[in-house]
């Protein structure tokens, strides 16, 4: 394994999709998804290799190598957004205990997929936070943890100190086109530092819960009206799920987090992911949409 240091104390724990935490020994993880196989494969869309555990192993080696004593996921846990099916039920129940039998605890920060999930994490003793947690550092620039559908009030309370945003939802991922002309999408994180996250109003409406991996023929541009939260930085986590895989944001798609749409692609730096295998840094998202 090879921490890729974005930021003091703040590392993508490479090759695998997630963001360690030195200070607090804890793991970041998004959108894993559980359920979603099983959701597939009543559509009649047979899955040829076993999901639930290519996720768990996905966490646990990490945890292993690290010694981690938490694990946080940044929503979307589960994948129906009714009642929890019982492939879910399962999915968490395992997850839960193989962490526990490596001395790990796992807390859930609810995402847009997340309804009814609480019924699962009170019957397993698993935190759940909603909306958001913030967790303090040190040197007071505090940490929010968010799943990222939603506008949040909190990075634009100076009180609450917020220096660092971890969010998921978006799915982020690059489509590269090699010198056959063959496009190739690979999963991302997206990283900013001193990002400014604006208030205002959008040129073109999109519902917040929109979740489709699929590309849009249409973009956003976001029309500030005032610039009331600067010096933060930024990380949008790539998907768990390896069937949840990206939205492929250099390519006029749709930018599915209102957060984002505030702060915009172009300037952030993507770290592009081949899970299990390497984690590689790109040029800002702008020179991509240049290239493409």
């Amino acid at each position: 394994m090879e921490l890729i240091e974005l930021e003091e104390g703040v590392s993508i724990a490479s090759p695998y999709p997630c963001i360690y935490l030195e200070e607090y020994g804890t793991l970041l993880f998004a959108d894993t998804h559980l359920g979603l196989e099983e959701h597939r494969e009543r559509l009649g869309i047979h899955i040829p290799y076993p999901v639930t555990e290519y996720i768990i192993d996905c966490i646990v080696r990490p945890v292993k190598e690290l010694s981690c004593r938490r694990i946080i996921i940044l929503g979307d846990v589960k994948h129906e957004f009714g009642r929890p099916s019982a492939e879910e039920w399962y999915s968490l129940k395992k997850l839960v205990s193989i962490l526990r039998r490596n001395n790990c605890e796992l807390e859930v920060v609810r995402g847009n997929h997340d309804n009814y999930i609480i019924y699962i994490l009170k019957e397993l003793g698993v935190k759940l936070h909603d909306p958001h947690l913030i967790l303090e550092r040190n040197d007071g620039s505090n940490i929010l943890l968010i799943h990222g559908h939603l506008e949040s009030k909190v990075i634009h309370d100076a009180s609450k100190g917020i220096g660092l945003v971890v969010m998921g939802h978006e799915h982020p991922s690059i489509a590269i086109k090699d010198e056959l002309g063959i496009k190739h999408r690979f999963k991302t994180f997206l990283y900013g530092k001193d990002v400014m996250i604006s208030k205002g109003a959008a040129a073109t409406v999109v519902a917040a819960d929109a979740d489709a991996d699929e590309p849009h023929s249409h973009s956003h541009r976001f029309m500030p009206t005032s610039i009331v939260a600067t010096n933060i930085s930024m990380i949008v986590l790539p998907s768990l799920s390896p069937l949840a895989y990206g939205n492929p944001l250099n390519e006029n798609t749709m930018i599915k987090s209102p957060i984002l749409r505030h702060i915009g692609v172009e300037g952030l730096t993507p770290y592009l992911i081949e899970v299990g295998i390497m984690v590689k840094r790109f040029p800002e998202m702008r020179h991509l949409m240049l290239a493409r």
